[in-house]
């Protein structure tokens, strides 16, 4: 029961590069289920660096999540592909 104002568009953190496409496609599925229209983005963003006390790349999470990985500079790429990949979903 969301109730967002008309000029609000809702995106979803459901990419992750630990389970790429497939993971996408199952998280998007089960939105579907509860959310009629959203945009899809990746679960942490892109340039939100590691909090100094990080201790692993979703040290952010409470309690963090290990399977879900932050893109870091030698995976960015592969979580832009992913992102194309999605898109044309």
């Amino acid at each position: 029961d969301i109730s967002l104002s008309p000029d609000t568009y809702l995106y979803l953190g459901l990419v992750n590069i630990a389970d790429g496409i497939e993971g996408a496609k199952r998280r998007i599925a089960m939105a579907e289920k509860v959310v009629p229209h959203f945009g899809v983005g990746s679960f942490c963003g892109l340039g939100r660096p590691p909090a100094p006390d990080a201790t692993g790349p979703t040290s952010h999470s409470h309690p963090p999540i290990p399977e879900l990985k932050r893109a870091t500079p030698e995976t960015i790429g592969a979580v832009l592909d992913l992102h194309r990949q999605v898109a044309a979903l």
